[in-house]
C-alpha cells in the first residue's frame, strides 16, 4: 500500500462502499461536538466513541488530528468493513477488510491477527474491563494506561450512557462482540495508535460489553499494535474520506472523562 499514489487512494475511496449508521443519537453529538473543541483547544485529554471503537486522546494532539481518528478514519475503515463482512459473526475477514481500508488512508501498520485468550486468565479477571485493563499495562507507557483508565472507569456514570448505548449497538450483537479501544498520540506530524482490537463469544446473550462478567464460558480475542499516520497523505484525501462519510461524520459520542 505504501507504494499507491495520492490518486490511486482516491480512488479506491470513491469505489469503496460504506454501511451508513444509525444517526438517531444526532441531538447528543451536536452537543458534544463544541465542547470537545473546546477541550481540544485547551489542549486536554479527552476521549469519544466512534461507531464500536472507543478512542482516548492526549492532550498535545490538535485538533485536525483527534478528528482525524474521531470522525474519519477510524470510522470510515469500521462502516467500509461493515458493508462487507458481518462484524460479529466474521471477525476474521471483517479485521483483514478493516485494516486494507486503514492502510489506504496512509496508516502503517500490520494485517490484524486476533488470537484467543488463556481461558484461565479471562476467568480470572472477572469482567471485560478490567481485562481491557490488564492489556492496556502491557502495551501503554504510564501516562497512556491512566489515560485509558480515564476513560473507561467514566463509563459506568450516567452522563455518559449516550456513549456507551453508541457504542454497543456497533459492538455486540446477540451472543458476540466485535470492538476496539485504544490511545491517539502525536509523534512529529503524524498520529500514532496504540491500538486493542478484541472480540469475544458467550453462551448467553450479551446485555452488556465492557463491564460485561466472565465468570464462565466466555472466549476472548486480542491483538494490540501500534500504527502510524502518514499526516502528508491524509492531509491531501482527508476531505476525499469526509465527503464519502456525508453526515456519518458527525456520528460520534464524547466520552466525559
Amino acid at each position: 500500500m505504501s507504494n499507491m499514489t495520492i490518486e490511486d487512494r482516491i480512488s479506491r475511496i470513491h469505489r469503496i462502499a460504506i454501511q451508513d449508521q444509525d444517526l438517531s443519537m444526532s441531538p447528543r453529538v451536536v452537543r458534544t461536538m463544541a465542547k470537545n473543541q473546546d477541550r481540544a483547544a485547551m489542549d486536554e485529554d479527552s476521549a469519544a466513541v466512534a461507531g464500536g471503537s472507543i478512542i482516548s486522546f492526549v492532550g498535545d494532539l490538535s485538533r485536525q488530528t483527534k478528528a482525524t481518528r474521531r470522525h474519519n478514519s477510524t470510522l470510515f475503515a469500521q462502516l467500509a468493513a461493515n458493508a462487507n463482512y458481518n462484524r460479529q459473526d466474521d471477525m476474521t475477514k471483517w479485521h483483514e477488510y478493516y485494516g486494507s481500508v486503514l492502510e489506504q488512508l496512509g496508516w502503517t501498520m500490520r494485517s490484524f491477527k486476533l488470537a484467543r485468550v488463556n481461558d484461565s486468565d479471562v476467568t480470572s479477571i472477572g469482567s471485560v474491563d478490567k481485562l481491557l485493563l490488564s492489556f492496556a499495562e502491557k502495551y501503554f507507557t504510564g501516562g497512556e494506561v491512566a489515560l485509558f483508565r480515564s476513560t473507561i472507569d467514566p463509563l459506568k456514570r450516567t452522563e455518559n450512557a449516550s456513549a456507551v448505548k453508541g457504542f454497543e449497538s456497533s459492538a455486540k450483537s446477540f451472543n458476540k462482540a466485535n470492538f476496539q479501544v485504544g490511545v491517539v498520540s502525536n509523534a512529529v506530524d503524524n498520529a500514532v495508535f496504540k491500538i486493542g482490537a478484541y472480540a469475544f463469544e458467550t453462551d448467553r446473550t450479551l446485555d452488556e460489553v465492557l463491564f460485561f462478567k466472565t465468570s464462565q464460558n466466555v472466549f476472548f480475542y486480542a491483538d494490540n499494535q501500534t500504527m502510524v499516520l502518514n499526516g502528508q497523505i491524509y492531509g491531501v484525501i482527508r476531505q476525499t474520506v469526509l465527503d464519502k462519510l456525508g453526515e456519518n461524520a458527525n456520528n460520534f459520542i464524547d466520552v466525559e472523562i
